[in-house]
């Protein structure tokens, strides 16, 4: 003899997501102290990531220890990368996604 099962129905959850700025969201997780400061994301991988995490004696540090200075400003890049995203305090200056660094 077999027992039936009842099955309640699946309840549909929908979940929005306004992942509008989330590489810059991600960026200021790793780097607090940009925080509040206009940040843009995109271009390429540089060598000058990898001096940032380098101290002065070579030794690497803690990522959130890199002073606010040391980070490449957007007036000096050269080349031909677009903006991925940029954070809410960027994008009060016009930048924005999908835009040429040099024109940004």
């Amino acid at each position: 003899m077999s027992v039936p099962t009842t099955s309640s129905p699946r309840q549909r959850r929908i979940a929005h997501l306004d992942m509008d700025a989330f590489f810059a969201s991600v960026e200021l997780l790793r780097y607090p102290q940009l925080k509040g400061l206009p940040v843009v994301i995109g271009g390429g991988r540089r060598k000058v990531d990898d001096l940032l995490l380098a101290g002065e004696d070579g030794a690497e540090r803690e990522l959130r220890f890199i002073p606010v200075e040391a980070f490449p400003l957007l007036r000096d890049y050269v080349g031909r990368g677009v903006i991925t995203t940029a954070t809410y305090a960027a994008r009060q200056f016009g930048v924005g996604s999908a835009m040429g660094m040099m024109k940004a």
